[in-house]
């Protein structure tokens, strides 16, 4: 089945709503899980409803968070999510990351206390539509084993960063496993295989069922160099924030209604160091130069980070999201217990929809 942005976005606000978040909460959750679907991550997508609803319900998630500063100076300050939605505090402090770079050139808000973060370049993209840089890292539980280990110890951890470009922004937006923990789940639950080299099973070694990758651990991409950045990641938000690493997690994830994690948001005005305009044409002049260079055998072009990602969204914008019949029956079976009637109207059914 295809459901058109507006009636994925309506679906989840509706959801999120009955499940009693704050309407001006709810919306940039509905629309973070909305954008990843139609960029083609569904692992941060639909699929995500369950999870949050959950947590709610447990009282991990505060339905009506009030974001507080803790400490401020003009090129940074530190916030508390008071345990609201991700992509609300998320949000909040990309706000304040923008505001403190046009003032001073740099601004940097580090989260404590914010629930799962969600797709970055959610965040990223509010930057650099105004012409800023934004470098963002978000520290999770231990669901990754380090080069040589076995067991988890430190995040998935994602990372993103956007620079503004032309057609579209260059946006690197990725975790720092071999697959985000999402694609895992997204596998189990359409009963697919992953990838070898994506986790190994309790024992250590390599496993394409995701089950087993649940009971073992996610592997870092990239071998010792993916691990390497993951740990220092893993410092980005957690000591230098005042908060736990993530080897302190409980094993449970955000436990106890306390999210114990943090965020690093970094927004960077270009022009403080000379032109803006110059900054854009020259990003754009080398993205140009990287598009044009020779093929390799077998590749019709090259891509930059976050083309993919774009074109997905533009296709899918005109023609529809694409459901899996798994998720949605999911998505559906929680809205009805939440006293919904678990529809959408007026889907888009393409060839091949069951």
């Amino acid at each position: 089945m295809h459901l058109t942005r507006d009636q994925e976005y309506r679906f989840l606000s509706e959801c999120l709503t009955a499940a009693g978040v704050r309407p001006d909460a709810a919306e940039p959750s509905a629309e973070q899980m909305v954008e990843a679907d139609l960029r083609g991550h569904s692992s941060h997508g639909l699929i995500r409803l369950a999870g949050l609803v959950q947590s709610i319900r447990k009282g991990i998630v505060n339905p009506d968070p009030v974001v507080k500063i803790l400490s401020d100076r003009p090129a940074g300050c530190l916030l508390d999510g008071d345990a609201g939605l991700g992509a609300y505090v998320g949000r909040e402090a990309t706000r304040l990351a923008m505001s403190k770079a046009r003032d001073v050139g740099v601004g940097v808000v580090g989260v404590r206390n914010g629930h799962y973060t969600g797709l970055l370049g959610y965040f990223s993209d509010f930057a650099v539509r105004e012409g800023l840089v934004a470098i963002i890292a978000s520290g999770t539980p231990p669901m990754v084993h380090v080069a040589g280990g076995r067991s988890s110890v430190i995040g998935t951890n994602p990372l993103c960063i956007g620079v503004p470009g032309r057609p579209y922004p260059v946006m690197l937006d990725m975790a720092t496993s071999e697959a985000a923990r999402g694609k895992i789940l997204a596998a189990m639950k359409k009963g697919e295989s992953i990838p070898e080299g994506w986790a190994v099973d309790a024992a250590g070694n390599p496993t394409t069922d995701p089950k087993e990758a649940f009971e073992g651990a996610l592997s870092p991409f990239g071998g010792h160099k993916g691990s390497g950045l993951a740990v220092m990641l893993s410092l980005l938000t957690g000591p230098l924030l005042g908060v736990r690493p993530g080897t302190e997690f409980d094993p449970s994830l955000f436990p106890g209604g306390i999210t114990n994690k943090g965020d690093f948001f970094l927004a960077i005005d270009p022009g403080l160091f000379g032109s803006a305009d110059k900054c854009r044409e020259s990003v754009a002049c080398f993205a140009d130069a990287i598009r044009s260079t020779p093929k390799a055998p077998g590749h019709d072009e090259i891509l930059l980070p976050g083309d993919r990602a774009y074109r997905t969204r533009e296709r899918r914008l005109r023609d529809g999201i694409p459901i899996a019949d798994a998720i949605w029956e999911d998505a559906q079976s929680w809205a009805k217990e939440l006293g919904l009637s678990g529809e959408a109207p007026g889907f888009i059914h393409k060839p091949g929809d069951s």
